[in-house]
């Protein structure tokens, strides 16, 4: 069994059930006792057992045995021929939208439920706003352990859903900071595992990316683009690629590292970031410190919503995929980094893709709103979707008249209450059209919150549209 090492001020541990430095707070990192020698073997083998996904590696996993497998890993790796004559630069793709759960985190789930496994856990426990907890929950369910989720409130329905379908126990919380707070305190005094996105083993299941990437691209890559997020890929990342060019003795790629820029609170990013990307903020001392460790073989690039909006036209055109916008916030940020000559038309990069194809009406009307050059039947339908006060917005109208004035979040939260389900960024599509209308009016701020009420003129309209 390895030890494990923090991956900032280096202190050791013997204890491998800890989820960060006691010292520090920084993330930690399994420590292996394997001759250069034999990783390599390690990586050569794992090319014919790819079958078996990540636990083709599992001599490189903190695991004694190989754990459940539901197709997670081996995510093809695209060359991007359409977008490297656009852009100028030699493009693979590794596409992490097509793991069993949609999402790179299936890679850290399965180790992370193994390891509980194999430690004589029967029952854990979780923090996050969703696709952490589904993961972990799809595996569990194999293993035949019982999980508790802790979630925020404003998580989004279906998640909970697939939370259910699980055969899991949810509480919700206010927000994720408490939602880490009761899983922590109710795993230390029921003595379940603790699953969290910042764990070892998690971590270490996240870098088999890297593993997979230069398996197969044995003359070197010169960078690996990855969302900031919470901080935990990129501490993998990290972690894999250090390794790698360690024992391979080859120069390690750079990692570019895409950060979402919050352009205001009405932004579509903003609360779909929070959410699918911020799990642990790297505003917080827990990660910041390796993040500024990282940037020292790497840079970080900032993005907005029109960058990744555009990205994400870009990949489905060119390339046929398509994922959600914020899974393309790594394209974003190496188009940023080709405008800002820090990529040059020699270096091959490799782009993870992290999340999964959205089906929200409002996200994909956002993405070809982008482009003036669509056809005029499908302008026509776009356009046609906003024509006419539908249920959801006379119910909006409905609550500003009753509540007078109240936020985005408010509205969404009585939304709730009176049985409508949409995500917020379809909600605030909506608002932001009765409020082209003149129908909704901004008439001030709560904090960091925008206000909103409704107008003589909707009042006019409600008051139509409701006898």
């Amino acid at each position: 069994m390895p030890n494990l090492i923090c991956s900032v001020c280096e202190k050791e541990y013997d204890d491998v059930m800890l989820k960060f430095c006691r010292s520090c707070g920084s993330p930690l990192f399994f420590v292996y006792d394997i001759s250069r020698e034999k990783f390599r073997e390690y990586l050569d083998t794992a090319l014919n057992l790819f079958v078996e996904g990540i636990w083709s590696y599992h001599h490189l996993l903190p695991t004694r045995d190989v754990g459940v497998s539901l197709g997670e890993g081996w995510t093809p790796l695209i060359g991007a021929k359409n977008m490297c004559k656009k852009l100028g630069i030699k493009i693979y793709i590794k596409n992490e939208s097509l793991n069993p759960n949609n999402t790179f985190i299936d890679r850290g789930a399965t180790v992370d439920v193994q390891f509980a496994y194999e430690n004589k856990f029967r029952s854990l426990v979780t923090a996050s706003p969703g696709d952490y907890s589904i993961s972990i929950a799809s595996y569990a369910c194999v293993r035949g352990i019982e999980t508790l989720h802790f979630i925020p409130r404003n998580i989004e329905s279906w998640k909970v859903y697939r939370l259910a379908l699980a055969n899991t126990s949810i509480v919700f919380t206010e927000n994720y900071s408490k939602a880490l707070d009761k899983a922590i305190k109710q795993s230390t005094q029921k003595n379940h595992y603790l699953s969290i996105p910042l764990s070892p083993t998690v971590i270490d299941g996240y870098r088999t990316i890297v593993f997979e990437i230069l398996s197969i691209l044995k003359d070197g890559v010169d960078w690996i683009s990855i969302p900031v997020g919470d901080g935990v890929l990129a501490s993998a990342i990290y972690k894999g690629v250090n390794e790698v060019s360690e024992n391979l003795c080859i120069e390690p790629p750079k990692i570019l590292l895409t950060k979402v820029r919050y352009v205001n609170e009405e932004s579509l990013l903003d609360e779909i970031s929070k959410t699918m990307l911020s799990e642990l903020s790297i505003e917080k001392p827990l990660a910041s410190k390796l993040i500024q460790r990282i940037l020292n073989m790497g840079i970080m690039m900032e993005v907005d919503e029109n960058d990744i909006l555009r990205a994400t036209y870009i990949l489905a055109t060119e390339e046929g995929i398509f994922v959600d916008p914020v899974g393309a916030a790594s394209l974003a940020g190496v188009v940023k980094a080709i405008e800002n000559n820090i990529i040059n038309m020699h270096e091959k990069v490799v782009i993870v893709l992290s999340g999964s194809p959205s089906k929200d009406p409002y996200v994909l009307y956002r993405i070809l709103s982008n482009n003036i050059n669509i056809k005029s039947d499908i302008r026509y339908l776009i356009e046609r979707e906003d024509i006419y006060i539908n249920e959801i917005r006379r119910e909006i109208l409905r609550i500003l008249y009753e509540l007078g004035k109240i936020h985005m979040y408010g509205i969404w939260r009585e939304l709730r209450k009176r049985g409508y389900t949409l995500t917020l960024q379809t909600l605030y599509h909506h608002v932001n059209y009765l409020k082209d209308l003149g129908l909704v009016k901004v008439i001030g701020k709560n904090g960091r919150r925008i206000l909103y009420t409704i107008t003589e003129i909707g009042l006019e309209i409600l008051s139509r549209v409701s006898s």
